[in-house]
């Protein structure tokens, strides 16, 4: 059966050919600690295809490892005051 979208989680082999590097190289970055560890499912090591593009990114400088992206919490969104409640005083006015 064939699939016209990338696997979550890739091989060894498969995050290679994804990165575009030989196993020698993709070794080397492993042990280095620039390209995470994989994960286990069912005895098979298995990489995160969002892991390896933030791992390349930082490489190459586009993302410094430091910096995530802030999450921005909701916009308020407009709408009416809160009424102030009225005294007793002013309430037998």
């Amino acid at each position: 059966m064939s699939y016209n979208f990338m696997p979550r989680g890739m091989s060894r082999e498969m995050a290679c050919y994804y990165l575009g590097i030989n196993e020698m190289t993709f070794d080397e970055l492993l042990n280095k600690g620039n390209i995470p560890q994989p994960f286990k499912l069912g005895g098979q090591k298995l990489w995160d295809v969002n892991d390896l593009d933030d791992a390349f990114n930082v490489m190459f400088h586009k993302t410094p490892p430091e910096e995530k992206a802030p999450e921005t919490p909701p916009e308020e969104t407009p709408g009416p005051k809160p009424r102030k409640s009225r005294t007793a005083t002013e309430k037998a006015k």
